[in-house]
């Protein structure tokens, strides 16, 4: 199985490829800025057509992005939001 990179995603220089669907959630992310929850990436991918909306998938996509350093977490476990690192 080969990746194919999005165009305009964004991936870690010497980190692992992104799942086509993070990257473009990554792409998002950067283009709108703003605090992100699993309910925003939930109603972006369905307005995007997504056939992945489950919130569950939305907060795993996040957490990933946010361990490999593209996210800063915020909040409280039962408000937590993403938004995109300042260092970058």
């Amino acid at each position: 199985m080969t990746n194919t990179a999005l165009a305009g995603a964004t991936a870690p220089a010497a980190g692992p490829a992104l799942r086509p669907r993070v990257a473009q959630l990554l792409t998002a992310i950067t283009a709108d800025g703003g605090q992100w929850s699993t309910g925003r990436v939930q109603t972006w991918r369905r307005r995007t057509g997504s056939p992945d909306t489950r919130r569950g998938t939305a907060r795993r996509d996040l957490e990933h992005l946010a361990r490999l350093g593209h996210l800063t977490t915020r909040g409280p476990h039962d408000r937590r939001h993403y938004t995109l690192r300042s260092n970058r």
